[in-house]
């Protein structure tokens, strides 16, 4: 016999389903959290414009964390909800622009991050008139999965995607993995300063990785240039850059590309 919903359970489904993309919760002294929660700040290790569609489950502290990530997408219009859960079953709808909407033109990354308690579940999305959407968190082509080393400390760890043909075809692992670190949003300083990579190469002679980076590379005090150090030889070194884990780091503006 399926058991009715209460008034409370209808209203907080229903802020639960407008909430959308990236919202929160605040709750009232004495108030009890819903079995179900959108989480507004999704966590270090998880990119947040990541152009390929996945998902992600986790548990941390008594709770279940499930990431869906709907890819790149042309404009604002684009959005996942939490339809609800039924059944152990996430509830999910994708919600794209409507005729005549007027959306900011605007790349967007659309995702939803949600917990629930800890244990396993399916999960289903479908389009604004219920016609299921199976194939919506597969990626068209196997994709890149890198390993990055953002600045900071000892180096705080992302695991991103990428796609093994767009933008990516012909370049190695580490370059790949470079262009990624640098389009970061806390690399944001470097790229204003033009500092970026500009190529990555293997000397066979040297045995070594050579990085070229923009010229704002020479105008950087040496701390800031032994933390970018660190960050790139990491990366550069957790990227299928072989057995080789020596990396030297050059600026692209100095004639014969000066250390």
């Amino acid at each position: 016999m399926r058991k009715k919903l209460s008034a409370i359970d209808m209203l907080m489904l229903l802020a639960l389903t407008a909430a959308g993309i990236g919202a929160g919760f605040v709750f009232a002294k004495g108030m009890t959290k819903p079995a179900v929660q959108v989480v507004h700040e999704l966590p270090a290790w998880i990119e947040p414009a990541n152009p390929v569609p996945e998902v992600r489950n986790w548990s941390e502290g008594g709770r279940q964390f499930y990431y869906f990530n709907w890819g790149l997408q042309p404009n604002s219009g684009y959005r996942l909800e939490l339809a609800g859960l039924k059944a152990g079953k996430i509830m999910l709808r994708a919600v794209t622009p409507g005729p005549g909407e007027i959306t900011a033109q605007v790349i967007s990354y659309p995702y939803l991050l949600i917990a629930l308690p800890e244990g396993r579940y399916r999960y289903e999305a479908f389009d604004a008139s219920g016609k299921p959407l199976p194939e919506l968190f597969k990626p068209e082509r196997p994709p890149l999965r890198l390993r990055l080393f953002l600045p900071g400390g000892s180096g705080v760890e992302r695991t991103v995607l990428r796609d093994p043909v767009l933008n990516t075809a012909g370049k190695s692992s580490p370059r790949i993995a470079l262009e990624a670190l640098f389009s970061q949003p806390e690399m944001l300083e470097y790229a204003e300063a033009d500092i970026g990579v500009r190529s990555a190469t293997f000397s066979q002679a040297a045995r070594e990785w050579l990085i070229d980076l923009g010229p704002g590379w020479n105008y950087l005090e040496n701390g800031a240039k032994a933390v970018l150090s660190r960050s790139i030889s990491q990366t550069v070194t957790a990227n299928d850059a072989g057995p080789w884990n020596r990396v030297r780091i050059r600026s692209a503006a100095a004639p014969g590309f000066n250390e």
